[in-house]
């Protein structure tokens, strides 16, 4: 019985081989004088390719393809059908084949190219619906140079009274001492024509080259909208900015209007503290003196009531705290909340001060019907590297299908979610940890966005310091992970 079964097995691999090799070419067939009707002559069919022929200054990212000009037989399997390999060499660079039979095109997925670097694809054993063998195709291409992007920085913002457009003023330092002319192009999310204009104007500048890039037509902090900038120039890969326009307003929070979307605010029983923001250095700084109980804020003031959708980050640049007496705390908190503050919390805590008095450094809060539930990172897990730094370091929140998310970086590309297995409850507090890592908002009617600076020294008196990068958005093309945080050019 044993022996009969090794045979079926065998005879089953035989049967799969054997397929496998009736559906191959063995390369460039002799053509047998025939009408090629019959499967056993060359094709006459062709192959295109894209990127097309001996092209050059490819983006890395492009689509690498190969079109048929009739339909083909479909391989059971593509593998070593279809090659992408770089200087013509080595393994196939080629994550995945795809075939899409309206079009006969075969699409090769790979990751992003090197830059300046000649890639060949190669298309070979593939017969046509006669079951003739297609003559064996390749194709060499060489992608881009990147852009030396140094730097972008905003350097101006001007808006009007009525809260309406805004014209956004970008410098772009390049470390290239002669460009060839540069184009720039918009995109705006949800429209096909963009109603923002941009224009660039570039000088050489000793050995590197600098862009002032002028965005006009920006919708109103109140509209937040997701924009791209496009830099592009001959042989070099395009350069993208992106930004909202509920960018790096805090700006705006030196003064209070009626036409501000940041407000600052504090707490009730805060009348003794003094506290003021001003602009420093691309951070906003706040400053709190004669320190009491309570908390301050400044906050975004346009809930995003339709969709409840969204993303954003603070770069938390410093924390300087005051000495405390052993039993008190002082805390920045980046808060996502409905407009009655209840939500989820992102905390550098230069002192806890509550059932953990020997902690410090960040933590999360969920801020519910049961008032403050406190977790901080575990003491292993893929967050015990960083768990007590509270100094420069990024919180991202993100809200999307009805859930709230929090996530923390030390260097605003690799996030680290907060989930069960790396967050605990303070010691001593009980907590919902699935709730402070993902907290449900399906009955909330908007969404909010803060920054909180508070104290409960009790001394009253000391200095408590804060420093912040700009907020940076996103509320177009989410999929609800890490990817949604925006990043910051810092």
């Amino acid at each position: 019985m044993k022996i009969f079964r090794i045979k079926i097995v065998a005879l089953g691999l035989g049967v799969i081989l054997v397929a496998l090799l009736m559906n191959m070419c063995g390369g460039s067939s002799a053509t047998d004088g025939d009408d090629d009707t019959d499967g056993d002559g060359d094709s006459s069919v062709t192959v295109s390719f894209a990127p097309s022929a001996t092209a050059s200054a490819i983006s890395r990212s492009a689509t690498v393809s190969a079109t048929f000009s009739a339909a083909i037989t479909e391989p059971l399997s593509w593998y070593n059908l279809v090659k992408l390999q770089k200087n013509g060499t080595g393994a196939t660079l080629c994550s995945s084949v795809s075939y899409e039979a309206s079009s006969r095109t075969i699409s090769c997925g790979h990751d992003t190219l090197d830059e300046n670097t000649s890639y060949t694809i190669t298309v070979a054993g593939i017969k046509d619906a006669s079951s003739n063998c297609i003559t064996d195709s390749t194709n060499t291409f060489t992608t881009a140079q990147e852009l030396p992007v140094n730097s972008v920085t905003k350097t101006s913002v001007s808006s009007e009274e009525d809260g309406g457009t805004t014209q956004i003023e970008l410098l772009i330092n390049m470390e290239i001492e002669a460009l060839p002319a540069v184009e720039v192009a918009m995109s705006e999310s949800g429209a096909a024509e963009p109603a923002a204009t941009a224009d660039a104007d570039c000088v050489a500048s000793g050995d590197d080259t600098l862009c002032t890039v002028t965005v006009s037509g920006v919708a109103g902090c109140a509209t937040p909208t997701d924009y791209e900038v496009t830099l592009s120039a001959e042989g070099y890969e395009d350069y993208v900015i992106h930004f909202n326009s509920a960018d790096n307003e805090f700006e705006e929070a030196t003064t209070v209007s009626d036409n501000d979307c940041w407000i600052q605010d504090h707490s009730a029983g805060d009348a003794d503290n003094e506290f003021d923001w001003s602009a420093s250095g691309g951070n906003l700084v706040m400053t709190m003196d004669n320190l009491g109980t309570g908390s301050h804020d400044i906050y975004y003031d346009q809930p995003f009531a339709d969709s409840k959708e969204g993303a954003f980050v603070v770069y938390i640049s410093d924390l300087e705290t005051p000495a405390t007496n052993g039993t008190n705390f002082d805390l920045v908190m980046v808060q996502a909340t409905n407009s009655q503050f209840d939500g989820l919390n992102g905390i550098v805590s230069g002192y806890n001060g509550l059932a953990d008095p020997a902690y410090s450094g960040w933590g999360s809060v969920y801020e519910g019907g049961n008032g403050y539930q406190w977790g901080i990172p575990l003491e292993t897990g893929d967050l015990n590297d960083i768990a007590d730094v509270y100094d420069g370091y990024y919180i991202c929140m993100t809200a999307y299908d009805d859930l709230l998310t929090t996530y923390i970086s030390t260097d605003g590309d690799n996030y680290y979610k907060l989930t069960e297995d790396n967050m605990r409850c303070d010691t001593g507090t009980s907590c919902n940890i699935d709730q402070i890592d993902s907290r449900s908002i399906a009955d909330w009617d908007d969404l909010r966005l803060s920054i909180q600076v508070g104290s409960d020294n009790g001394a009253g008196d000391g200095t408590l310091t804060a420093k912040f990068g700009f907020a940076r958005f996103r509320t177009s093309n989410l999929n609800g992970s890490m990817a949604d945080c925006p990043r910051m050019n810092r």
